[in-house]
Parts: structure tokens; sequence; C-alpha cells
């Protein structure tokens, strides 16, 4: 999960303009790309929300 986020890491501390990846960029990702059993857990949490 952690290697994951490296590349739209990468990608968003390009877009600010900076060379290498610092912790805000891992953070705002980190909110963004969910581990596949955080994302089961929303999924299960909030079933309501979502077709069937």
């Amino acid at each position: 999960y952690a290697v994951q986020l490296m590349t739209p890491a990468n990608i968003l501390a390009r877009i600010n303009g900076k060379d290498q990846i610092e912790k805000e960029e891992i953070d705002e990702v980190r909110d963004v790309f969910l581990d596949a059993k955080s994302s089961a857990l929303l999924l299960k949490q909030e079933d309501a929300k979502y077709m069937k």
C-alpha cells in the first residue's frame, strides 16, 4: 500500500513544483486512496449510499 502511494504522491509533488515528495503529499494522497481493508470497511459502513 505504501509503495502504491508513491506514484500519486510524486505526481502531486511535481504539480506543486517540488523535486521530492514531502509528508504533505503523502498525507493528501493517503486521504484520497484507501487501502483495500479500509475501502471494504467504508463500503460496509455506508452501503445504503450505493446502488445494489
